[in-house]
């Protein structure tokens, strides 16, 4: 499959494989369902094995999208059917546990991100960091002088903070493969603190994420101008300048928080950096397939432009107009296969 093979080949082409997805329109507002359905919570807790949780996610998936890519673009496509696909998937979403897909201890609600990290080094049986035993030394410099998290990268055209999140060479990702089929995908993404998920697109899909543990920060875009003439719908070429587009979101999310989505068409660009060790469970429908025109992931550069739109001095940036342009990311952005440790589907 699709995802499968990135395991096996690691790197930017594995990236390209799996899929970047990450989000983030809005919130899929899954919560409060989640809290209400299923098995049969006592006292608000949830009282499902780990295998049931990651069963229903499955089902959930399948009753959405069914199983043929047809089947969940057609899903996708519509937005009455979209909307109820979506409300289903992300409360089972809602509800799986870090420990449920082998991610760390049952007590890892009072570990730090760095603990758990290590317990999926552990379990992946190499460094999910890099240097000497799996450790990052940038990331126990930071954490012994007392920080929660690095700085947040700059806004496009800005200096940013000295030892920003985005500044410095960016660690490998690990990616696990949970489950998939030609309908969706699910799968999660172990980000070290400095790893970073380049801007890219997800096109015509739906995306659905929970960052399991950790801070990241996030940025996405939506387009404000059309393509070049006969071009896809997504393309920005760096030969006809690029696209300019207005950020949507700027900001930092820290687990625990309700699952995210990003829409065919709002908030379906985005970046994703690492402020402190995390995780995101992703599922999206249709996957990517880099062997069907336009189901790849196209990566953007962004760059400044004069009249931004965007109020001076605001901090999150939401409304800045910004130009982008195809690229390819740079070397140190590596996405490598991991084996799956957690719960499997019955």
């Amino acid at each position: 499959g699709v995802a499968s093979g990135a395991v096996a080949a690691g790197g930017r082409a594995a990236a390209r494989r799996v899929g970047m997805q990450a989000w983030f329109g809005r919130t899929a507002g899954g919560g409060g369902a989640a809290a209400a359905a299923g098995s049969e919570a006592v006292d608000g807790a949830d009282t499902a094995t780990a295998q049931e949780r990651i069963t229903r996610l499955r089902d959930a998936c399948e009753a959405a999208f069914s199983t043929s890519y047809a089947s969940a673009a057609a899903v996708v496509g519509d937005g009455s059917k979209r909307a109820k696909a979506m409300a289903a998937v992300a409360a089972e979403l809602d509800r799986v546990k870090v420990e449920d897909v082998g991610l760390g201890p049952s007590e890892h609600r009072a570990s730090s991100p760095t603990e758990v990290l290590m317990g999926v080094v552990r379990k992946l049986g190499g460094s999910a960091i890099g240097g000497k035993d799996g450790v990052d030394e940038r990331q126990t410099k930071y954490e012994a002088a007392g920080q929660d998290m690095l700085p947040a990268p700059p806004l496009p055209g800005e200096p940013g903070v000295p030892g920003n999140a985005a500044s410095g060479r960016a660690p490998p990702i690990t990616y696990l493969n949970v489950f998939e089929c030609a309908a969706f995908s699910v799968g999660i993404f172990v980000l070290p603190a400095r790893a970073r998920l380049p801007l890219h697109n997800h096109p015509d899909m739906l995306v659905l994420s929970k960052l399991l543990f950790g801070s990241m920060h996030v940025r996405s875009y939506d387009w404000e101008e059309p393509p070049p003439e006969g071009a896809p719908h997504y393309a920005a070429p760096a030969a006809t300048g690029g696209r300019l587009a207005r950020i949507r979101e700027n900001g930092v999310i820290t687990a625990p928080v309700e699952p995210q989505v990003a829409l065919p068409s709002e908030g379906n660009l985005h970046a994703i950096t690492a402020l402190t060790p995390c995780a995101m469970l992703d599922v999206i429908a249709p996957p990517y397939n880099t062997r069907v025109a336009g189901r790849d992931c196209t990566y953007y550069r962004e760059s400044p432009v004069e009249d931004s739109g965007a109020t001076p001095g605001t901090a999150d940036g939401r409304g800045m107009r910004v130009r982008l342009t195809e690229y390819e990311p740079a070397d140190d952005f590596v996405v490598r296969g991991g084996y799956y440790t957690g719960a499997k589907p019955t």
